[in-house]
């Protein structure tokens, strides 16, 4: 039998949505680890981390958030008080069914889950950071060379491409709605004050990683994190030296699923063999 040409090209997209939320449940545990992506995320983009999160034991869900999964109209009309008030509501009916909650947050989504965690302190128990928001710094010098590189025709960052496209859960049918999120650059920016301003706040076990070739937030993003936890009783930060914004390198991956599991072993008693 002739084998059949795969007709996926290297950068065509996937000929399936898969920007929804998901949800992998267990009945084994009190325990659920919730993903919240970033500004032009996906919940797409946590499933190899939520299937390593549910085969260490653990229920997982990735939320989508209002105005994504759609248009740049949809993503136009939304707000930070949606996605806020979409992540709260969602904790809450997580929480019903596991009384323990970590939060994972990617970018904005780390911004979200800091400013969650203060509003529902009796539910979340820790936060998993990456590459969260705190100072965008796409006028850095590895945002010019990342751009760079996004042209390149080398095959390693068109695969880079492909992934960023393949995440970015807003479809762009018309440039003339991009003007429309000028206001929700304006809701980052408030997200990530108020985000600072929680800090102290801030009662849990934090894990923070960050990319220090990240070309959308700068790399010391992660030093005001940590500075900010003065009443944290425990965290960790851990940086990557090659992966970008959202895309890991095989290897980092592989650190990030070893933090974690280290991260979660000890928030839950496991590294105490409880």
């Amino acid at each position: 039998m002739r084998k059949q040409k795969n007709p996926l090209k290297p950068l065509e997209y996937q000929p399936f949505n898969p920007h929804k939320a998901f949800e992998m449940l267990r009945k084994d545990t009190d325990t659920i680890v919730i993903f919240i992506h970033g500004f032009l995320g996906s919940p797409h983009q946590f499933i190899s981390l939520a299937d390593f999160v549910y085969h260490m034991g653990y229920a997982c869900a990735a939320l989508l958030l209002p105005g994504h999964g759609g248009t740049a109209k949809d993503f136009a009309h939304s707000s930070q008080q949606q996605w806020t008030e979409q992540v709260h509501k969602e904790v809450h009916r997580y929480a019903e069914l596991y009384p323990n909650v970590y939060l994972m947050g990617h970018s904005m989504g780390g911004l979200l889950a800091i400013n969650e965690s203060i509003c529902s302190k009796a539910n979340v128990k820790g936060l998993i950071l990456l590459n969260t928001a705190i100072k965008i710094g796409l006028k850095s010098r590895s945002s010019l060379y990342s751009t760079k590189n996004f042209f390149s025709r080398n095959p390693i960052y068109n695969r880079i491409d492909r992934y960023y496209r393949e995440n970015n859960s807003v479809t762009v049918d018309n440039i003339l709605y991009t003007v429309g999120w000028l206001p929700r650059v304006v809701d980052l920016t408030r997200l990530s004050r108020l985000a600072v301003k929680n800090l102290p706040k801030v009662t849990v076990p934090v894990l923070i990683t960050q990319s220090r070739n990240d070309e959308a937030v700068l790399w010391r993003s992660a030093e005001t994190i940590e500075k900010g936890l003065i009443n944290c009783p425990y965290h960790r930060l851990v940086y990557l030296q090659r992966s970008w914004h959202s895309y890991y390198f095989k290897k980092e991956q592989k650190q990030i699923q070893d933090e974690i599991k280290c991260f979660l072993d000890i928030c839950t008693g496991k590294s105490l063999g409880r």
